[in-house]
């Protein structure tokens, strides 16, 4: 299935959405100290009459070793909820509340954890809805790291990570222990490239490194080359190496659909990169349960950016139909 390019502009939504009635949901990083800015920009603009604000909890592993989390959410009424888990269980209860509440949904996934967006992202599939819509704020620039310049630390990331689990709702049906193609999408992470490269190193067959352009920035580009250099400089096949945008979630989709036709093996995927790049891999992955997403649960715990970029709404609602008339 290939997607088309269904990106709005913040203004043009903006007359779109005039007096349509919708549910606004976006996230808020779980500290109380600092606010990132561009997490804000879509409410701001917007002035939505109704919306619910979620928080990401992490509480570490439990006994087995499985990573415990979940989320607080609430409302315009100042009603709050908490939610033990991520589990299908939990999370099929809190988006059906959604959709009753709407029918059309409007999602600013600018600050949300990775674990909670697929897990939401498979739930919301399994329900109907008018629209469905994304949106992500770029940043303008992000914080330097102070404490050193080493290269793989330019920028601080402010990420602390759980270790690998897979996330719910995206479990892969493959197994594990065949060989696997490894596409990695690079980002400014060099230290979590590392342990993804120890994590899938038993059944790589090879490796496909993926460069997300245009950047942000046009500096960017550059410095996730330099960052992964001595990754890059290890892979045999240096011609092999693809390129996507940094920003467009279908054209990351039709990517590793046209991939797929490629693979011999199990595809595996880890996206080290931007959240545009994040969602166009699971709205891949929970298509293709086959095939794995290697992740290894990052979380932010504070502000990495500084001021805001541009706006970018991606209108995922024919996606969401489709999935669910497969399901």
């Amino acid at each position: 299935m290939e997607l088309f390019n269904r990106i709005i502009s913040l203004p043009d939504t903006i007359e779109l959405l005039e007096n349509k009635e919708y549910l606004f949901v976006y996230f808020e990083l779980d500290c109380d100290e600092e606010k990132e800015t561009r997490g804000y920009v879509c409410r701001e603009r917007l002035n939505p009459s109704k919306w619910i604000k979620i928080k990401y909890k992490e509480q570490g592993r439990d006994n087995e070793g499985y990573i415990l989390d979940g989320f607080i959410v609430e409302d315009e009424c100042g009603n709050k909820e908490e939610y033990s888990s991520l589990r299908k269980k939990d999370m099929d209860c809190f988006v059906t509340k959604i959709n009753e509440r709407s029918k059309g949904v409007f999602v600013d996934f600018t600050l949300i954890n990775i674990r909670f967006l697929g897990a939401f992202l498979c739930s919301i599939c399994k329900k109907e809805w008018k629209y469905i819509l994304f949106s992500y704020t770029e940043p303008q620039r992000y914080i330097l790291n102070s404490d050193n310049m080493k290269p793989g630390r330019k920028f601080d990331m402010k990420n602390k990570t759980l270790g690998f689990e897979e996330i719910p709702g995206l479990e892969t049906m493959g197994d594990t222990l065949e060989k696997s193609n490894w596409i990695v999408f690079l980002g400014f992470e060099e230290e979590r490239l590392k342990r993804m490269e120890e994590e899938i190193s038993i059944s790589k067959d090879y490796t496909i490194p993926v460069v997300c352009i245009p950047s942000m920035h046009v500096k960017w580009h550059n410095y996730a080359i330099d960052v992964n250099l001595s990754f890059l400089e290890k892979i045999p096949q240096r011609d092999n190496i693809s390129y996507v945008s940094s920003v467009n979630p279908f054209d990351v989709y039709n990517y590793l659909e046209q991939e797929k036709q490629k693979c011999k093996h199990q595809m595996v995927i880890s996206p080290v990169s931007t959240k545009p790049v994040i969602l166009g891999t699971i709205m891949y992955i929970l298509g293709h349960n086959e095939d794995m997403l290697l992740w290894d649960s990052p979380f932010q715990v504070q502000p990495n950016t500084e001021n805001s970029g541009e706006t970018l709404i991606y209108d995922i609602t024919d996606y969401v139909k489709q999935k669910g008339e497969i399901k």
